[in-house]
């Protein structure tokens, strides 16, 4: 058995973790302090499609699996 990632479940590793270093990382103990809900990141998600890595492309997601 291979548990090694495909390279498009590489790819998608590399932009998540991108992702969460510069916009989540440095807000992170902001918003905890605030105890609010960060829409701006959740925009910034969305308009990356990560909202929808396993829907269906025919529905607008990217089709990705569940890993």
């Amino acid at each position: 058995m291979d548990f090694n990632l495909t390279p498009a479940q590489s790819m998608i590793q590399r932009i998540v973790r991108d992702f969460a270093q510069k916009e989540v990382e440095p807000l992170a103990g902001i918003i905890d302090e605030e105890e609010r809900f960060p829409w701006e990141t959740v925009k910034k998600m969305a308009a990356m499609n990560l909202l929808a890595l396993t829907v269906p492309k025919e529905y607008g997601g990217a089709s990705a699996d569940s890993l």
